[in-house]
């Protein structure tokens, strides 16, 4: 499965997110802090409903 894009609003801190991710590849970089974390939990329960 290949997430083309994903849009977050209310997820544990974040207010409102929106994501468009390369085919090829992606890769997630930021500072401490930053939802890093969040997002891969927001990740995880998208491949548990599918």
């Amino acid at each position: 499965m290949f997430i083309e894009q994903i849009e977050i609003t209310g997820f544990r801190g974040i207010s409102q997110l929106s994501l468009t991710f390369n085919p090829e590849s992606s890769v997630l970089i930021g500072e401490n802090r930053w939802g890093r974390s969040r997002l891969i939990s927001a990740l995880k329960l998208l491949s548990l409903d599918n």
